[in-house]
């Protein structure tokens, strides 16, 4: 239906307020390593008995236009606290503040207050503020933001990656979390660039320590892909849409059946990346990999050295002219769908003499698009000369 005009729509809102008809819905957020739930965004919703379910997107533009805003802030989070009492759990709620309140002095006034009725502890409490509320005043920005850190409250940097976030604004400002924007999570399977973005924004928040909230995730193959780059948390209708306080216990129930591995710590990117170091500086195991164009572009001592060559002369050439034997091998080896496929261990001679026993691994990202090939391989010269021995002395 067509909605009236703005005063009538801003008349309507404010009784609803005063009366308690904008409710809260709360939309779960869950740990994807675990699908634990970590809290629940609380967002708010009106249906009007004449004007039947007016959005978010109509309503809170028009309430804080009619500087109805505060309050309609004011009534969401004390019925969110209010409601949440009763459940069992750590679990935070989130609210959002719009670019106005973050300015106003009042905020965090209004959020002690709210928490006080029903005492939730300030703690559980985050507030998740877009890029275009800071950048409208970053001085007042950084006031109120370390105001309500003092206070306890945590801070999400809403919609990350679509707005003009620096560095410098990152660590000056002291947000507990990202929040990645759901218009990179929807397309990042099917576009290269989302899924660039995606993944930048992942490997930042691990490098300063901040948790990251993928938005919008709606399908299963969505969450394995973020769980795989390490993605902390998401929220979507995969994990379920706002749901009113009635349905959230049950709901509470069913995933904490549903989460059941184990918190076991996860390798950081520099671990990684020292692991991967240290094989390749070494010089008793045959690692090498190569581009889709069969370019070598990392090999180790020990792969270097059955070539017959030192690894600095190796890197860039190709697997073809060193070892042409083995390039069938590789150009049959196809992906499975899961971004993985191992050709069974065959015996090689190798350029620089003996024999070793060699794998080849497709690999490909966590989209199953094709990065290159893995070459891992042992000397088993001298097993071979044993098993000859052996053979010829029966």
């Amino acid at each position: 239906m067509q909605l009236p005009a703005p005063d009538e729509v801003a008349g309507k809102l404010a009784a609803a307020v005063v009366d308690g008809r904008i409710t809260p819905v709360f939309q779960p957020i869950l740990a994807l390593r675990d699908r634990s739930l970590v809290g629940f965004e609380v967002l708010a919703r009106w249906h009007d008995p004449a004007l039947g379910i007016v959005s978010p997107g109509i309503f809170i533009p028009i309430a804080e236009r009619a500087g109805l805003l505060n309050a309609l802030t004011s009534r969401l989070m004390r019925q969110g606290f209010r409601a949440a009492l009763a459940w069992p759990g750590e679990f935070v709620l989130a609210f959002n503040i719009s670019p106005t309140q973050l300015l106003d002095a009042g905020l965090p006034d209004l959020i002690r207050g709210a928490a006080a009725t029903s005492s939730f502890p300030l703690a559980r409490v985050h507030v998740e503020i877009t890029e275009s509320a800071i950048l409208a005043d970053d001085a007042a920005a950084l006031r109120m933001v370390q105001e309500l850190r003092a206070m306890g409250v945590g801070l999400a940097l809403d919609d990350f990656g679509t707005g003009h976030s620096s560095l410098t604004r990152l660590q000056a400002l002291r947000f507990t979390k990202l929040k990645l924007d759901a218009s990179f999570v929807r397309s990042m399977l099917d576009d290269r660039h989302s899924r660039n973005i995606v993944c930048a924004v992942v490997g930042l928040g691990q490098n300063l320590g901040l948790p990251v909230v993928a938005e919008g995730v709606e399908t299963e193959a969505q969450a394995r892909y973020l769980s795989r780059i390490g993605c902390d948390l998401a929220q979507g209708f995969l994990f379920g849409a706002g749901l009113p306080a009635k349905d959230v216990p049950a709901t509470m129930s069913a995933i904490g059946r549903q989460s059941t591995l184990a918190a076991l710590p996860r390798l950081s990117p520099q671990r990684c990346l020292a692991q991967m170091a240290a094989l390749y500086r070494s010089s008793a195991l045959s690692v090498a990999f190569l581009d889709p164009d069969l370019h070598l572009l990392g090999v180790s001592e020990g792969f270097a050295r059955r070539l017959a060559l030192p690894a600095r002369a190796v890197i860039g050439r190709t697997i073809a002219e060193l070892m042409p034997r083995i390039v069938p091998m590789i150009e049959d080896l196809h992906g499975d769908g899961h971004g993985t496929a191992t050709r069974p261990a065959f015996e090689m001679d190798m350029p620089a003499g003996g024999t070793d026993l060699l794998t080849l691994q497709f690999v490909s990202d966590e989209a199953d698009e094709l990065l290159g090939y893995s070459i891992t391989g042992i000397d088993i010269t001298g097993r071979k000369q044993a098993a000859l021995v052996l053979h010829g002395s029966e």
